[in-house]
């Protein structure tokens, strides 16, 4: 798959299923990550309209989320494959869909997220030399939905932190 660029860094964008089967594309070094699902998403339903959209395989991406990590392939396997518990990106998404008004039309599980995004996702990923800077031009420029930190849509951090600490409290009464 061709590199895509984003505020002037280009980004090797793979299919997560295909991380996932062979993570090894994915090196274990300081980077930033983005991750991407397609326009018409189920897991976009309750955001704000985004303007961030590029192609790839023919279908409109979203970038969802942006992070900086000092193990790529640690940190992309733990957002799209591991637990709420040790990724903000998961706990962000199912704290969404938790939420009464979502929890019906399209009930989410770690696994059924799981799933949704090795079958759904692209991320992308580059090894600049100054990460942190990085992490946060993307997040200006793009305004990932579930970035809260940089977000310039006070009422969507609001609201997303609300369910965030609803989510919690869920898990901990559990």
């Amino acid at each position: 798959m061709e590199p895509y660029k984003f505020a002037g860094h280009c980004f090797q964008a793979l299919p997560a299923i295909q991380l996932l089967k062979g993570i090894e594309a994915v090196p274990n070094r300081a980077g930033v990550y983005l991750i991407a699902v397609p326009q018409s998403s189920p897991l976009l339903e309750g955001c704000p309209d985004s303007t961030n959209q590029f192609e790839i395989l023919d279908a409109k991406y979203v970038v969802i989320y942006v992070g900086e990590t000092y193990a790529l392939k640690n940190r992309v396997l733990a957002h799209l494959s591991g637990d709420s518990k040790d990724s903000n990106f998961r706990h962000s998404i199912m704290s969404l869909h938790s939420s009464q008004s979502l929890s019906a039309r399209y009930p989410l599980t770690e696994e059924s997220l799981t799933q949704q995004l090795a079958e759904n996702s692209v991320v992308g990923f580059c090894e600049p030399e100054y990460i942190g800077l990085v992490e946060q031009q993307l997040i200006q420029e793009l305004q990932p939905v579930f970035n809260i930190r940089g977000c310039m849509n006070p009422d969507w951090v609001t609201s997303l932190k609300k369910m965030r600490k609803i989510f919690s409290a869920s898990l901990k009464v559990a």
